[in-house]
């Protein structure tokens, strides 16, 4: 068989891509580095190139752990057996190297320790092993086999597809743009899903021929076969339900003991790296405390970074400062006004490979450009609102639900359908009146919520009703037309209303909207996230909680505030959280809405005789004239309208 492995050519979290395919010309060195050079952002520091007469590997190297090139991938195993490309960090990688035989190693990489993990325990014994954030393709010379494996809560990306003949891989879409002949044919399933929820759902990307491995999945392509099957290493459904039948049996003190030594030891594995580690800091609950225990765990100063907004209705590094200053760490913040804002958005088609919608990008991205001036490395709260309830939606949906199945179901649905078939201008009458109620006593965003709020009395089941609150446009608005069924994430909902909206979230909203965001927006500037609460181990304690030990008077992340007490001030954490977002409202009718007004009439969309113009541009019109606020649903429609228009460039 005919072997070869190039080192790195050039100095240039990782990223990787991959072919088979009968083709020696598609299986070309020049192809591979002009797929690879698409994700370059991922791993600037290093280029490997590894090919057979059926299968060609390229990776790109962030270097974080043996910045040597004893890490240097693709990477054969000591038996010649195995190949791997992996994107990621093995946190207990030194832990695992205890438990192997071998004991004679060439470096210090993770890359290795998991290969002989391979090895000597096979490959799904060994990645339940692993703790920590990865996706990696394993080719099996002997068995001629590749495996496609992707962390248990998605944090890392991975794609692959047929074209033609050809079996395609990578770590990001863009990569499949160099490789010729690939359909690029729109998925309109895919593009309903986006519009709707801001991202796409399930397995399924912006194109037919190409989907995302899930998280905790397997997916082992036979090569001589061409085929490809999944199974699950780490399912998540059978863990909630496991942990809900089993669960803490101890008080309400010992739990929160419990959870912080589990977090204490999941930010102690993070910290390890051979380059500078930070910490995202918005002064909220999940990442002061993060930051906090982080202090605690690392003799040195740790350096917190944070987004400060001129617009006071979006600024809240004032409370991260006070965070930073309890906790005394070497803070840096970054005051950013709207043009600087503005002035992004015509790159965030470069930064997400697919079209995504969830407007916090934008700060997003450039917390992350900001912390990669001084550190390689930053840890994240991100994960703490899903396992602990902290995001409002679960506090106010249990109670519209319930007291809406209290209602006669005539009387519901009369009302219900008032709501959603009033005239948006006498809405709009109606907000107008209750302006003159002095400002502290507002509701705001009245009419918006008034239409929410009718959808919902409209909906006979929980899974229905769910999918209304996490959608901006209404449930019967065809936004797209086709005859395909609709393929929204709806895990089953259980006795529990709350925490069958939090398994959803975690099933679907996190690794499609909030894990995607992250990661593509560090990655574009070549900064490795770390998120401590993701760590499994935690996952599985976290769904062990009564519901009541998370959820209790109004509040969420009950169990995080009592830990935070005890490093910062309850004064500090104890205050309305605005969230990471941008005024997009007012800048579509304001300072963006030459640009989005010259996307929505572009040819670009009038061409897509799938998508319904009519209603978009009724929308449109009723957002400027303020009637009723659609930016969420614009702004999805810009996202993609932009992003479409720049993969039809490059």
């Amino acid at each position: 068989m005919d072997i070869y492995l190039l080192q790195a050519k050039e100095i240039i979290m990782c990223g990787f891509v991959g072919v088979i395919s009968n083709s020696l010309e598609n299986l070309s060195e020049d192809l591979l580095l002009k797929m690879s050079r698409n994700i370059k952002h991922r791993g600037p520091d290093g280029y490997g190139y590894w090919a057979t007469s059926y299968i060609a590997l390229a990776h790109r190297r962030l270097a974080v752990q043996d910045i040597s090139l004893n890490g240097h991938q693709p990477m054969a195993s000591r038996n010649k057996r195995y190949v791997l490309v992996f994107n990621g960090e093995i946190y207990n990688h030194f832990d695992l190297r205890k438990k192997l035989k071998n004991n004679t190693w060439v470096g210090t990489s993770d890359t290795e320790t998991i290969l002989q993990c391979f090895v000597e325990w096979g490959l799904e014994k060994a990645v339940k092993q692993f703790v920590g954030m990865f996706a990696f393709a394993l080719l099996d010379l002997q068995e001629r086999k590749i495996h496609f494996v992707r962390d248990r809560v998605g944090e890392k990306p991975l794609y692959y597809g047929k074209v033609n003949k050809d079996f395609i891989f990578s770590s990001e879409i863009s990569a499949f743009r160099a490789y010729p002949n690939f359909s690029d044919e729109l998925d309109i399933v895919s593009i309903e899903s986006f519009i709707r929820k801001s991202y796409i759902s399930n397995t399924k990307s912006i194109f037919k021929s190409i989907k995302k491995v899930n998280p905790g999945s397997i997916v082992s392509f036979d090569i001589n076969r061409r085929e490809a099957s999944e199974r699950k290493f780490w399912d998540f459904n059978e863990i909630a339900k496991y942990q809900r039948n089993n669960e803490f049996y101890g008080s309400r003190q010992e739990s929160i003991n419990e959870l912080e030594n589990l977090l204490k030891q999941s930010i102690r594995g993070q910290l390890i790296s051979d380059v500078p580690v930070g910490c995202f800091l918005s002064g909220g609950i999940d990442s002061s405390l993060i930051a906090a225990l982080m202090s605690k765990e690392t003799k040195r100063k740790i350096q917190t970074f944070t987004i400060g907004f001129e617009d006071k209705d979006f600024n809240e590094a004032h409370l991260a400062k006070m965070v930073a200053n309890e906790i005394s760490s070497d803070h840096h913040e970054l005051y950013i006004d709207n043009n600087t804002l503005m002035e992004l958005i015509p790159e965030i088609p470069k930064v997400y490979s697919e079209p995504f919608g969830d407007s916090s990008q934008l700060p997003t991205y450039l917390l992350s450009k900001f912390a990669k001036e001084n550190v390689t490395v930053a840890l994240s709260g991100d994960g703490g609102d899903e396992l602990f309830g902290g995001y409002n939606r679960y506090l106010f949906s249990e109670k519209i639900y319930f007291n809406s199945m209290r209602l006669n179901i005539a009387l519901k649905r009369m009302i219900g359908n008032f709501g959603t078939s009033v005239k948006p201008s006498t809405i709009k009458y109606f907000s107008d009146f209750l302006r003159l109620v002095p400002e502290k006593y507002r509701i705001r965003n009245i009419e918006d919520k008034l239409f929410k709020v009718s959808e919902l009395l409209l909906q006979d089941s929980p899974e229905e009703f769910y999918e209304v609150v996490t959608s901006h446009i209404g449930r019967k608005d065809e936004i797209i037309f086709h005859d395909e069924e609709n393929t929204f994430c709806r895990s089953a909902f259980d006795d529990c209303f709350i925490s069958s909206m939090m398994k959803s979230d975690f099933l679907d909203y996190l690794p499609n909207d909030i894990l995607t965001k992250v990661d593509r927006a560090s990655m574009a500037v070549s900064l490795e996230t770390r998120a401590p609460f993701l760590d499994h181990r935690i996952v599985e304690y976290a769904w062990s909680l009564p519901i009541d030990f998370k959820i209790a008077k109004g509040k969420g992340k009950l169990p995080l505030r009592e830990i935070l007490y005890k490093y910062v001030s309850k004064e500090i954490i104890e205050r309305p959280k605005m969230g990471f977002g941008v005024p997009l409202a007012s800048w579509l009718r304001g300072p963006l809405l030459e640009w989005s007004s010259s996307l929505i009439n572009s040819n670009t969309l009038k061409q897509l005789d799938f998508v319904n113009f009519e209603l978009i541009n009724s929308k449109w019109n009723e957002h400027q004239k303020g009637i009723r606020n659609h930016h969420n649903f614009l702004w999805n429609v810009l996202m993609f309208v932009s992003w479409l228009e720049n993969w039809k460039k490059n």
